[in-house]
């Protein structure tokens, strides 16, 4: 890897996965872009489909994106987080206070 220290757009390997995983909280918070929602929506609608919670992959599109906008899979995710001692206060203000979109 080459370092490049004089310019401020460096980011390293760490801070990069960091990034990415307050991308994804973020998501599961309902705060993602439309593009990574949708791209969400439309992988959890075949799970639905195949569990048979949705008719169609447009009605499990629709069910994901309803989960997702009521903070449902973000209450859930924050319910894991306690349930493994895990301290909700430090991932709420991670994502709160990051400027990741």
């Amino acid at each position: 890897m080459i370092l490049l220290t004089n310019t401020k757009y460096y980011r390293t390997e760490k801070e990069n996965k960091i990034d990415n995983v307050i991308a994804t909280l973020k998501i599961l918070k309902g705060e993602g872009n439309s593009s990574q929602i949708d791209a969400i929506c439309i992988n959890a609608s075949i799970f639905l489909l195949l569990a048979g919670k949705a008719n169609s992959l447009k009605d499990g599109f629709s069910m994901a994106k309803e989960i997702l906008s009521t903070g449902t899979v973000w209450n859930n995710f924050l319910d894991v987080i306690d349930l493994y001692g895990g301290n909700r206060d430090n991932i709420e203000k991670m994502v709160s206070n990051s400027c990741v979109r």
